[in-house]
């Protein structure tokens, strides 16, 4: 049994050691090597694309002017002289249809044009950003010590798993302000952004806070793994197959969504009715 915690604590430093050369490898990634694939199309792009002419169906003719189908088509008689005073008339109707369709789409492009001008705007410089972020950071630090520290009391009042305080509560808790972020960047239709906070906050935890952890134990001598139980196991899996699957193809919609919020409450069902007997997300094997 020794032997056996001794190779695990070893296989797990020696992979939170190379895990954190994958997150290191992917920040390059995303942020030198191939930045162009995670940045936002600039609006100029949109406003250029949404500017661009549309084909007409005199540039479709003359594209078809050299085409087998264009040579090969059958000679009809000459038609027959059109009347003036009807075809002005016919020519203002036409005039008069198209110009409020103008109207209407004029106005939608400049209300778009306003709205991405007013989400563009900046509100924060980047010192004040950061001395935000220092204060926040500190009083982040400082709840969560005391909400640490209440987690025996909770559990023993409520009659609740340390699994299911760990897994569900604190994982609401302590990412509500990302919750936020990403809720308010997808209502603005920014689901690059959206994206980004979600499953970026993902990825932070599995390649560098839970290699860290490992890591940090390594040094102070807590015998901290990256071992999970087979339940834990199987619920990682299933999550990352799912979430994989449903923004693999970069589009979503509302039954993608209401499918991650069903299995995310089957999953707090199965955390909250586990043996609290049996520890599902320990990792330390002192």
């Amino acid at each position: 049994d020794a032997d056996l915690k001794s190779g695990l604590l070893t296989l797990s430093h020696v992979t939170a050691i190379f895990m954190l050369v994958v997150y290191i490898a992917y920040l390059f990634f995303q942020l030198r090597t191939h930045a162009n694939l995670f940045s936002a199309i600039p609006i100029e792009d949109r406003k250029a694309a949404a500017q661009k002419p549309k084909r007409t169906d005199k540039d479709e003719d003359k594209d078809g002017e050299g085409s087998p189908a264009a040579e090969t088509a059958v000679v009809t008689p000459a038609a027959s002289p059109i009347n003036p005073a009807t075809a002005a008339a016919s020519q203002d109707q036409i005039v008069a249809i198209e110009e409020p369709a103008n109207a209407v789409e004029e106005k939608s492009n400049e209300e778009e044009e306003e709205e991405d001008d007013e989400e563009e705007e900046i509100e924060l410089t980047l010192w004040a950003s950061l001395v935000l972020l220092l204060i926040t950071v500190g009083f982040i630090g400082v709840c969560a010590e005391f909400l640490v520290d209440s987690i025996d009391g909770l559990t023993t009042s409520w009659n609740l798993s340390r699994s299911f305080v760990g897994m569900i509560i604190l994982a609401i808790v302590g990412n509500a302000s990302e919750h936020y972020s990403a809720i308010s960047v997808a209502v603005k239709n920014k689901m690059d952004l959206a994206l980004g906070v979600a499953v970026g906050s993902s990825i932070q935890i599995a390649l560098f806070v839970m290699p860290v952890l490992c890591i940090l134990g390594w040094i102070i001598d807590q015998p901290m793994s990256l071992y999970f139980s087979p339940f834990t196991t199987v619920v990682l899996f299933i999550t990352v197959l799912l979430v994989n699957y449903i923004i693999g193809d970069g589009r979503t919609n509302w039954l993608e969504g209401l499918v991650l919020i069903i299995a995310y409450v089957i999953i707090g069902v199965a955390y909250f009715l586990y043996p609290k007997d049996m520890d599902t997300s320990s990792t330390s094997l002192g």
